[in-house]
């Protein structure tokens, strides 16, 4: 798996090793950092997909645990929008171990920041703190909802789905 770290991201990490891994479709994904309400907030988009995952209250020391928290919340997702946990599995083991970066795609910055603005309004709306957000309704909708990327609509749910389900074929 192949992490881009926002400027944001990259600052808090303990070390950001540089790395030539070309990143496959499968295994490449963007880290952002953000705060919200003084609350450190994570967001990890898939570079094809543009499946979401998002995690508040993020203090230091999980930094040190990055790919543990991306693949917990993977995991999560992924069991809350029905997928078998074979299939689960495969996907897992299919993103290999981390490495990290900061070459980051205007594109998908472009679908992070849309996410943001409205994980922003869903929070003045429905909560009076991020913490008291649901972690797994905020992620099912994130990824429930069209983008568009290089001119093509994208359904991150249902295309997360069909890439798993091409990973299991092979």
């Amino acid at each position: 798996m192949l992490l881009h770290c926002s400027k944001a991201l990259a600052a808090k990490l303990p070390y950001l090793p540089t790395t030539n891994q070309a990143a496959t479709a499968w295994s490449a994904w963007h880290g952002h950092l953000v705060r919200i309400d003084r609350f450190q907030c994570l967001l990890f988009c898939h570079d094809v997909t543009r499946y979401m995952l998002f995690l508040p209250g993020v203090r230091q020391p999980d930094f040190q645990q990055i790919e543990t928290l991306h693949r917990n919340l993977f995991h999560d997702a992924l069991k809350n929008d029905g997928v078998r946990d074979s299939d689960i599995q495969r996907a897992l083991n299919a993103l290999g171990p981390m490495a990290l970066d900061t070459k980051t795609d205007r594109s998908v910055q472009g679908t992070i920041r849309m996410a943001m603005e409205d994980i922003k309004y869903a929070f003045r709306i429905h909560v009076k703190s991020i913490m008291q957000v649901d972690v797994r309704e905020l992620t099912a909708y994130l990824n429930n909802r069209p983008c568009t990327a290089n001119q093509k609509d994208i359904w991150p749910n249902s295309d997360m789905k069909a890439s798993i389900k091409a990973l299991t074929k092979t």
